[in-house]
């Protein structure tokens, strides 16, 4: 549940507002939220007590946060409705990513708990 209301923090923090006209991110905006969420993703894998299946929790936690937050702001600012095609995409691109994220941060976990 953490892990899920921390990804829409992040996604309200980072994108919820655009400096330079409608759905116009900085590159720094898209940097900092794609950290922030790899830090999240990382130290709550590392964190747990009982890694698998625990990660895949985490993992479509995240997903689902922030891919909430990100569709309530684009949803409430967009008035053709492509945000729900944006969002597709959004889901696609955080569930191949940060699925590397938490499976690698999974991967360390497990290794280094074996040492």
């Amino acid at each position: 549940m953490a892990v899920f209301v921390l990804g829409l923090v992040i996604s309200f923090a980072t994108l919820s507002w655009m400096p330079e006209g409608q759905f116009n991110y900085s590159p720094w905006q898209i940097l900092c939220s794609g950290l922030a969420m790899v830090i999240l993703a990382v130290v709550r894998v590392l964190r747990l007590r009982d890694i698998y299946p625990n990660f895949l929790l985490v993992w479509w936690a995240a997903v689902a946060g922030y891919s909430l937050g990100w569709s309530v702001v684009s949803g409430l600012k967009d008035g053709n409705g492509l945000w729900a095609a944006g969002l597709m995409f959004l889901v696609m691109g955080l569930t191949v990513g940060l699925g590397a994220v938490a499976g690698l941060a999974a991967g360390l976990r497990a290794w280094l708990s074996a040492s």
